[in-house]
């Protein structure tokens, strides 16, 4: 059978520049808690931002989706609480949800809440 193509291609390289990472390069508690069509990731803090690929028959979408990691309950066990996911349709879409929720590299956010103070 062959692969749907998408809905539209991810810049790859402005995601790599904010910071994000191709899931297969994570490893540990971060990338268990991840679904498997998981394409791309950045985390901050207990905060983890991540890509998912849906693949339909007819063509391949993108979601947006986050989690946080919980304080340990008293047996230790780690939870994680999912916060939110939002079907992506372009790059601007993408690129607005990361400036939304400032899920990039430290100097790229500074600039991002500084711009939003002109707003």
């Amino acid at each position: 059978m062959k692969r749907p193509k998408p809905v539209f291609e991810i810049n790859t390289m402005v995601l790599y520049k904010l910071g994000w990472s191709r899931t297969t390069d994570e490893w540990g508690l971060k990338r268990k808690a991840l679904p498997n069509n998981t394409i791309y990731q950045f985390s901050i803090g207990e905060i983890t931002y991540y890509i998912t690929e849906v693949v339909l028959p007819e063509r391949i979408e993108y979601e947006f989706h986050s989690y946080r990691l919980l304080k340990l309950d008293e047996k230790g066990t780690q939870k994680i609480e999912g916060t939110g996911s939002t079907e992506i349709k372009s790059n601007a879409d993408l690129f607005k949800k990361i400036i939304e929720a400032e899920a990039c590299e430290e100097s790229y956010a500074r600039h991002f809440r500084i711009n939003k103070l002109f707003r």
